[in-house]
């Protein structure tokens, strides 16, 4: 990591000196130092063993709370970082939440007892299934199965999809309906 690091600094000064913006060739660093947060990551693991579970407490609330604000609101709010340049596509300031899978399946490995996070399931499964994207519907499911078949615990696998299919059945009842988020393309969330 050493090596590959000295070579990515390296690359930034030899960018600099070929007339390319110092900015640019920071930014294209961040290849270079990406792999030692694994070492940070393994690090804190090793010293703190309970930090990944409050971890994911605290990020399912973000991500619920903002997923939701999101889904209802938010994704209509055109904001955009100024001092972008008009040939690239504009930022928006409220990207969209993402990640509901992997707070889904750490609240999963990491919480003995789910009864106490139900909550933070059933919120996290619905942006999961308000954001409308596959890729992550489909992370989830392999992941399931994935942890499910290393652990042995094939019922903590079914009770996690029993809440995705209780809010589902929630919302099949109720008739529920919003507009989709405007990233998504047109269409209802129902």
């Amino acid at each position: 990591y050493l090596i590959f690091l000295a070579y990515g600094i390296f690359q930034v000064f030899h960018g600099i000196v070929m007339g390319y913006s110092p900015f640019t060739a920071l930014r294209d660093l961040a290849f270079n130092y990406y792999p030692v947060f694994f070492l940070l990551g393994l690090w804190v693991g090793l010293r703190e063993p309970d930090f990944l579970p409050r971890l994911f407490r605290l990020l399912a609330w973000f991500n619920g709370l903002y997923g939701v604000a999101y889904i209802l609101f938010l994704n209509r709010v055109n904001w955009t970082f100024p001092g972008v340049s008009d040939q690239l596509t504009p930022v928006q300031i409220f990207g969209m939440p993402e990640y509901s899978f992997v707070i889904l399946l750490g609240l999963l490995v990491y919480e003995p007892n789910l009864g106490r996070v139900w909550h933070l399931l059933t919120l996290n499964a619905f942006v999961l299934l308000g954001m409308q994207i596959r890729a992550e519907w489909l992370g989830l499911g392999f992941g399931l199965i994935l942890w499910g078949w290393l652990t042995r615990r094939l019922k903590r696998m079914l009770a996690a999809g029993a809440v995705i299919v209780l809010l589902l059945a929630v919302m099949f009842v109720i008739d529920f309906k919003i507009p989709g988020a405007e990233l998504r393309g047109a269409g209802e969330i129902s």
